[in-house]
């Protein structure tokens, strides 16, 4: 997760090329970079905590929580961003349980719980790549 600013940075660097070699049409453009700026403002304050601090986990579900609901408020009539916004919303919302179960799992000494969502902070990052690269695609015109 500690690239994930770095891939949505791309992501709107990608968008802006786009607009620069006026490649894109302005409608999807307006639109990919609505929905790149909400993700990249969120992906610039989430990181995942090293310590086994419960209330770390908390905070980073939140803010999780919170870049779901921001998503969810762009604007966007384009059916294949729809999708991109549905794919990232899930990931950051499976993110965000995770990051309650560490939480949790941290809280009660679980270590099952701390172990498995271990496991899953392991994988979410390369989904997350895929919705990122996807959009990015997408919102290049490829």
């Amino acid at each position: 997760m500690a690239d994930l600013a770095s891939r949505l940075t791309s992501a709107a660097i990608a968008v802006a090329a786009c607009l620069a070699l006026s490649g894109c049409q302005g409608k999807r453009l307006g639109q990919c970079n609505a929905l790149v700026g909400v993700m990249n403002e969120h992906a610039a304050r989430q990181g995942i905590p090293t310590e086994r601090d419960p209330a770390k986990w908390r905070v980073l579900a939140r803010e999780l929580d919170l870049a779901v609901q921001e998503v969810e408020r762009v604007e966007l009539t384009i059916e294949e961003l729809k999708g991109f916004r549905a794919q990232y919303r899930r990931v950051m919302e499976e993110f965000a349980q995770v990051a309650r179960d560490a939480a949790t799992g941290f809280e009660t000494g679980d270590q099952g719980k701390v172990q498995v969502a271990n496991q899953a902070v392991q994988k979410l990052p390369q989904r997350h790549t895929e919705v990122v690269e996807a959009l990015n695609r997408f919102c290049q015109g490829r």
